[in-house]
């Protein structure tokens, strides 16, 4: 898909969008956001351990998944966003930013957990706060139309940077900043290669395609200002497979996973790779020294001791997204026909 075009003699496009809280509340679940947590939480309850089917209200596939401090929420086929409140999974946003019904294929969350960005066909992309239920339309931004495959975010709430990648390997840079988002220019990292993935931290933004490559960029946190870096390949040398997910904790300390089942760690030196599964891995999500990595048949890998380990699951459907849980809310896998898998413990 070639970038989007505008004549010189057509006034220049307004590269804010306005993102200041319109209270739109789609659902009178969201305003629960904050409730006692079921399964995903401690309580006072005995909690099962290892990962159980606890559905989501949604028939379609739930494409991606992070956590908030209101608990996970997801985003799927139909522009839905699910999220666990109290003892259930809740439908929060029915039909996507714009209520047209685009699926949403990528969700990613601010610094400080307070507000979520979601992305995906037909240029839908917004912003949800997951306490007070507010979503923020900003689709098609500077005209933008493309299905954005992926989305990343850095930076606190009211002051992030935005990256939302196309699939003909086009990135978009924004600007959080006093309830607007300022967009920058479209690069192309991949060179062409459909992109599949995008993550962000700090000021640095890393892209992986459909060809085995990984790029990043170190630019200014504002993409209006003069950007003299450009794109650089990391990797992968010799690798012929689709990269479907990146997870960057730092610049120099990043995992990615593969059609072919592997992981590729990245210490600012080099990559080592890993054989994790027989079939394509989905997702990953790192933290330290924990991680998970989620495929094909409900296959969910845990990373324990420096080793991948393959977890039992009760299905066997695809699972498209994973998210690491904390002391309050479990562990996440999503996938297909509205699977989630909770594991707490």
């Amino acid at each position: 898909m070639a970038p989007d075009r505008h004549d010189d003699d057509r006034p220049a496009p307004d590269r804010r969008d306005d993102i200041r809280p319109t209270r739109r509340r789609f659902l009178a679940a969201a305003a629960t956001a904050t409730a006692t947590v079921g399964l995903a939480g401690c309580g006072n309850r005995t909690v099962p351990h290892g990962w159980l089917d606890v559905g989501a209200p949604v028939g379609g596939a739930l494409r991606d998944v992070t956590l908030t401090t209101a608990g996970p929420h997801a985003v799927g086929e139909g522009g839905v966003v699910v999220a666990r409140q109290g003892d259930a999974w809740q439908t929060v946003v029915e039909n996507g930013p714009a209520g047209q019904g685009n699926g949403l294929h990528g969700v990613a969350v601010t610094d400080d957990a307070r507000r979520i960005w979601l992305a995906g066909e037909s240029g839908a992309a917004g912003a949800y706060d997951p306490v007070s239920g507010t979503l923020t339309d900003v689709s098609g931004p500077v005209g933008h139309t493309s299905t954005w495959t992926d989305v990343a975010v850095a930076g606190r709430a009211g002051s992030e940077r935005v990256a939302l990648l196309n699939g003909s390997g086009e990135l978009l840079p924004g600007r959080a900043r006093q309830g607007t988002v300022r967009w920058g220019e479209l690069t192309k990292p991949t060179g062409g290669e459909p992109g599949t993935a995008v993550d962000a931290v700090g000021r640095t933004t890393v892209v992986t395609d459909a060809a085995g490559g990984v790029y990043g960029h170190t630019g200014p946190v504002d993409p209006t200002e003069r950007d003299e870096a450009g794109w650089t390949t990391m990797g992968l040398r010799g690798v012929e497979t689709a990269i479907r997910d990146v997870s960057a904790m730092e610049p120099d300390l990043i995992t990615v996973v593969t059609a072919d089942g592997a992981a590729f760690d990245y210490d600012g030196y080099g990559w080592f790779r890993t054989p994790v599964a027989e079939a394509a891995l989905h997702a990953v999500d790192r933290r330290g020294d924990d991680a998970l990595t989620t495929g094909v048949d409900g296959a969910v890998y845990e990373l324990a001791d420096h080793s991948w380990q393959e977890a039992d699951t009760p299905t066997s459907k695809a699972l498209n997204g994973c998210a690491l849980g904390t002391d309050s809310y479990a562990d996440v896998a999503v996938g297909d026909n509205g699977t989630v898998l909770e594991r707490f413990g």
